[in-house]
Parts: C-alpha cells; sequence; structure tokens
C-alpha cells in the first residue's frame, strides 16, 4: 500500500489541477462588453472585453473616429490578447469601453503586458476624436511615465456615470505580437505593482543564490549534476529579467538580430538546450538505450542551438519568420521528451522526484496553452515563461541534486575504502614477486654461476659445459627482467604481442598467440588489464620454466558478456592439489580477485590449461 502513495498523491495533484482549470474555464465566460465599474471595483481582467481591429489603418488624430472602418472584432481569449506575429504586422488597434456607474469620478490604471509589445500608445475618444494620452516604450524612463513602473500602464479618469472610450495602438517588431489587459483601481494597482515588484526581486534573489550554491557545490565536489543544475537555474534567472526593464535599457547592436524585444524566445531555447545535460546525468541511472537517448538529445541540442543563432544574424523576415515559429514547436519536442523519461524513471528507477519536477514545471503551461488552442480557436499558441521556474520546481532540481551528491559521496568513501585495500593488496602482490625474484637470483641464478665457476676452476677446463650453464644464468636473468619492466602505458594487446615475442627469442618453448577479440580487449579498464596482463606473463613464465613443454598456445576470445583468455601447453602437468603453495600461483589468484575475474587452472599428464573469464 506504501509504494501506492505516491501514485495516489500525482493522480490527486492531476486532478486538482484539471477541476481548477475547468472552474476557471467556466468563469472566465461570464464577461460583459461594455466593462463595468462601480464603487466596489478593485481589478479585472479584460482581455474579453477588447475589440481588436481586423483592418489596420494608421492613427489619425486629426480626424473623427470611425469604430466601423477598422472591422472590430471582440477577443474571445481569456488569458491573452493575440495581434498576430510581427513579421506580418507590426502593428494593431484595440478599443474598450469601460462605464462608470457610481455617483463620483473614479480613477483606475489600465495595465498591458509588455513582454510582446515594443511600443504601446494610449488615446481617449473625445468627441468622437482620439486625443493621446501617453505613449510608451519598453525603453522609456521610468521617471518620464505617469505610472513609474517597468510594465506598460496608462492612467483613466471617469467621470460619475460617464463612459470612457479607450483606443490601444500597438507595436511589435520582433516575434509574435501578444498582450494582456487589465483594469486596475488605482490604489490596488499600486498595492499590485508593489507586489509584483517585490514578487519579480524574490524570484531574481532564489533563483541566483540557488544557482550559485549549486554551481559551487558542483565544481567543489566535481559533481556534473549539480554543475549542470546551476547552470539551468542560472539561465531561467536569466529569462526572468525579460518581465523587468533590465534588457529594456541595455544597448543591443542594431546590426544583429538580438535585442530586449526577443531576448526573451533567446533564453527559452538557451534553457531546451542546458535542460538534456542535466536530464542525461538523471535518467543514465535506468537501463534505456543510452546511444539512442544521446542521439534524440543531440538532434534537440542542434536545433535549439541553430534557432539561438540566428539572433546573431542581421534582420531579416526569413530569420524572424523561422525563430518566430519554431519556439513552440522546440519548446514542446523537449517538453514530451522530458515528460516521457521522467515517466520511465518512475516506473524502471521507481523514482518520482524527477517526474514531479517536470510535471510541475511544464504541464500548467502545456494545458493552458494547448487547451487554449483548441478550446478558442486561434491560429498561434504561446507559452508564458514564467511558468519554466517556480519556487517548487527549483527546490525539487536543488534535491534531485543534493540527493545526487549525497549518493556520490558516500559512493566515493566505499570507493576510497575499497582503493585501500587495493592498494595494499597490490603492495603486497609487488612485494611478493620481488621476494621471490631476490630468492631466484640467489637460490638459481647464483647456484648456475657458481657451477659455471665451478667448472671454470677445474685443472682441465670445461668450456662447452661451462658456456651451456652461463646461458642458462642469462636465460634467467632475462625472464626476471622482463617482470620488472615498467609499461603501464602502453595497451594490453601491445604488451602481450611483446611479451611474446621476447619469450620466444630466448626460450626452448614456442609460444603461438592468437587474438580473436581484434583489440576489443583494450576497452576493459586500466587496472583491469594490469591485472591480466601479469596473470598471462606468470603462465607463460612457468610454462617456460616448469612444463618443459614444446608448445604453448595464448588465446583470446570475445563472449557475449565480458573476454575469456585461454593458456595451453603440452608440457608434464602439475598436481593441482598443491597450486596454492608457490607464491606465484597465490599472487595471480588475488590479482584475478581484486578485478573480478574468474580464474581456473586444470593439469594433467598432457598439459596444462589455464582460463581467466571477465564477467
Amino acid at each position: 500500500m506504501k509504494s501506492n502513495r505516491p501514485i495516489l498523491i500525482l493522480f490527486q495533484t492531476c486532478i486538482l489541477w484539471l477541476v481548477s482549470f475547468c472552474v476557471g474555464l467556466g468563469a472566465r465566460h461570464e464577461a460583459s462588453f461594455p466593462i463595468q465599474v462601480d464603487d466596489k471595483f478593485s481589478h479585472q481582467i479584460i482581455n474579453q472585453q477588447a475589440y481588436v481591429a481586423q483592418k489596420y489603418a494608421t492613427v489619425d488624430t486629426n480626424r473623427l473616429f470611425n469604430f466601423n472602418a477598422y472591422h472590430f472584432v471582440k477577443n474571445n481569449k481569456y488569458e491573452l490578447i493575440e495581434l498576430g506575429k510581427a513579421y506580418l504586422q507590426k502593428n494593431a488597434l484595440m478599443y474598450l469601453e469601460i462605464v462608470n456607474r457610481s455617483s463620483q469620478r473614479i480613477e483606475l490604471v489600465l495595465e498591458a503586458s509588455h513582454i510582446r509589445v515594443d511600443e504601446l500608445e494610449c488615446y481617449l475618444i473625445k468627441n468622437n476624436k482620439l486625443i493621446l494620452s501617453e505613449k510608451l516604450q519598453r525603453n522609456k524612463p521610468l521617471y518620464l511615465r505617469k505610472n513609474p513602473y517597468v510594465f506598460f500602464s496608462f492612467p483613466i479618469e471617469i467621470a460619475a456615470h460617464d463612459t470612457a472610450k479607450v483606443v490601444l495602438h500597438s507595436t511589435r517588431n520582433y516575434g509574435l505580437h501578444i498582450t494582456s489587459l487589465d483594469l486596475y483601481r488605482k490604489p490596488r494597482f499600486f498595492e499590485h505593482a508593489i507586489s509584483q515588484n517585490l514578487k519579480s526581486i524574490f524570484q531574481v534573489i532564489y533563483c541566483f543564490i540557488f544557482s550559485v550554491v549549486l554551481l559551487l557545490l558542483g565544481f567543489f565536489y566535481s559533481e556534473k549534476l549539480m554543475i549542470y543544475a546551476g547552470v539551468m537555474i542560472g539561465v531561467a534567472n536569466a529569462n526572468m529579467f525579460t518581465i523587468g526593464y533590465l534588457y529594456d535599457l541595455f544597448p543591443f547592436p542594431s546590426f544583429l538580430q538580438l535585442n530586449a524585444s526577443n531576448i526573451g524566445s533567446f533564453w527559452i531555447l538557451g534553457l531546451n538546450v542546458f535542460f538534456h545535460p542535466f536530464a542525461y546525468e538523471v535518467v543514465q541511472t535506468i537501463p534505456i538505450n543510452l546511444k539512442r537517448y544521446t542521439l534524440g538529445a543531440k538532434i534537440l541540442v542542434v536545433l535549439n542551438v541553430a534557432v539561438m543563432l540566428m539572433h546573431f544574424l542581421p534582420p531579416c523576415n526569413l530569420i524572424l519568420f523561422i525563430i518566430t515559429n519554431s519556439l513552440f514547436p522546440l519548446t514542446l519536442l523537449n517538453t514530451l521528451w522530458a515528460i516521457y523519461h521522467a515517466t520511465l524513471l518512475f516506473i524502471r528507477g521507481k523514482r518520482i522526484d524527477y517526474l514531479i519536477a517536470c510535471l510541475l514545471g511544464i504541464l500548467p503551461t502545456m494545458i493552458k496553452s494547448i487547451s487554449s488552442y483548441f478550446l478558442v480557436n486561434q491560429e498561434s499558441l504561446s507559452l508564458n515563461s514564467d511558468y519554466f521556474t517556480p519556487f517548487v520546481v527549483i527546490i525539487l532540481i536543488s534535491f534531485i541534486s543534493f540527493e545526487q551528491l549525497r549518493k556520490s559521496l558516500i559512493f566515493r568513501k566505499i570507493h576510497e575504502s575499497k582503493m585501500v585495500i587495493l592498494k595494499d593488496d597490490l603492495e603486497t602482490i609487488r612485494k611478493n614477486e620481488v621476494e621471490n625474484i631476490g630468492r631466484q637470483l640467489h637460490d638459481q641464478v647464483g647456484n648456475t654461476l657458481a657451477a659455471a665457476l665451478g667448472y671454470l676452476n677445474k685443472e682441465k677446463i670445461d668450456v662447452s659445459t661451462s658456456k651451456k650453464i652461463l646461458e642458462e644464468a642469462i636465460n634467467e636473468i632475462r625472464l626476471m627482467s622482463h617482470t620488472l619492466v615498467k609499461d603501464d602505458n602502453l595497451s594490453l594487446t601491445t604488451k602481450i604481442e611483446r611479451t611474446v615475442e621476447q619469450y620466444n627469442e630466448f626460450s626452448n618453448v614456442r609460444v603461438h598467440y592468437h587474438d580473436f577479440s581484434e583489440g576489443k580487449i583494450n576497452q576493459l579498464d586500466s587496472l583491469t588489464q594490469q591485472n591480466i596482463y601479469m596473470i598471462l606473463k606468470e603462465c607463460l613464465l612457468n610454462v617456460i620454466k616448469h612444463s618443459k613443454a614444446q608448445e604453448a598456445f595464448l588465446q583470446i576470445f570475445e563472449q557475449e558478456e565480458g573476454f575469456r583468455f585461454v593458456v595451453e601447453d603440452d608440457g608434464v602437468g602439475f598436481d593441482t592439489s598443491l597450486e596454492g603453495k608457490g607464491i606465484g600461483l597465490l599472487n595471480m589468484k588475488k590479482r584475478a580477485t581484486i578485478s573480478n575475474l574468474k580464474f581456473n587452472i586444470e593439469s594433467n599428464s598432457t598439459g596444462t590449461t589455464t582460463i581467466i573469464e571477465t564477467m
């Protein structure tokens, strides 16, 4: 029952989203025209009470205003007013009427979203003529505005039982031409403006703090996931400045497509790009086809980067067309990609945190955009970038990063402990090998040279016998010297080939070598390669010194899972029940254990077979 609890919570969350959406949808169609205000009026979203001109004509303040000449059509979207696409039509007209039903003068403020509007003029119709109330551009200094706030806002005063007729002339040079209209009572507007400014400042600060902390910890602990999370949140934070006033004051070069009007789309594409390294570090823990995942992620990254680079090209209608119409499809593809793999991570890896982060950060936007498209028939579809960086999503991303860091630190500690044990084992093996060489020098080489010296000290010197004994001593020294040669930087195949060639030069045993894996054994990690090499070298050394064989075969085979190394000889064999007593055999077994290798020796009177298998 406890295992189903996360699924139940997720299901309940989705139901709440759908219920809230349906309730909101029902309330959105109760708007009436004209807009009614009275003493109790405080705030209202008035997008559905606005009319949009289907036939645009230049605003002329010297002539009487003819409402029918512009073919105004009522806007039928609650969330926004779509005025078209800038590359098709840069200018648009909106019309609305506000009726004061109270017995006293009312001071109102009309607020318009400026994220996808570059210039907005507000006209009041008096005696059928247009009177300019105020003209606002994105970069107009705050102290020159009637309401000194970053978003577009116009003061409107309406006498008792009077009607204000308002015409808005909007201009957009890049991307989608979209706005949203809110009507406030003046005191309520100031409260709203202050709260929005504080909210924006808070969002920027907490995003900055999370980004810096994740980046610092990521670099300090060399944790890629935290670095990618910090970069991703930093890009989201950069996108938040499009809501404020920062980019409007920045002097963008006029010869580039990039400017304050479309930098928001640039950062959203950047978020699409930097999401993928973070997602890869998360999903690689589940059993999926990483090659196919990497290929798909690379294609999405290349597409997004290509559109980002177009922002740095000179302005032209073709570039405007591509940027405007590619933002939503690319973001939708990234969204579906993220949710699909987050679901796989939940199903196969039993991790729900990444899925919740994706659903909370992405799903509300997609539900809103897609439902807006299907329920209200409009041509274009837009995304509200504010949804990409909510506080809860950043908390979840940070939680995922810190949880990964915790697991990584635990793994590193366990790994360090194993490395200490491994270092001790390798040092023991090396010490045993050095002691063995010293013993061989004293017992075998020393005795051989002493015997040669004895034959030379006879009254009748036996030169041929002395020469044969000295050659045996030289070969013994050669065999031991190869054990001391440092060749860690060479590949495993190269080291094996050189060893076989050297042994064939001065030994009586002919060693035949065949690598049927075609060099794939070089893909093994360096420690495993070194241990396999030392085991094979010890095997061949034993064959040459003790087996009395004529031929030996070293063969390498590729298996479904790993590789198989086989050393065979036609010697006299040995008693395998005594194999644990030799230092060389003990070292071979210990090296096999260190690298998790299967090690087996079979021997009889017709020869010996040693088998090593990787797992």
